[in-house]
């Protein structure tokens, strides 16, 4: 699926109160986005935060994405 949407990978990260039923449907529903738009509509949604992986390797996320991470987090992967 990578090739049709861009995405190799994509995971949200989101508050507990969102629940697990939604937050899989949500990235499904992303993932299908592609990377642009799908990090644009997750930043807009109040309690999630996403990791998008590419298929060339490289890594993108949300700006809010770190406080979830141990130290080091994001800047550690490129």
């Amino acid at each position: 699926m990578a090739g049709r949407t861009g995405l190799a990978s994509l995971t949200l990260v989101t508050d507990p109160g969102i629940g697990v039923a939604r937050t899989d449907a949500w990235t499904t529903a992303a993932f299908a986005m592609g990377p642009a738009r799908a990090l644009s509509w997750v930043t807009g949604q109040p309690g999630v935060e996403a990791l998008a992986g590419l298929p060339d390797g490289t890594k993108h996320w949300t700006d809010g994405l770190p406080r979830h991470l141990p130290p080091g987090g994001p800047a550690d992967w490129r």
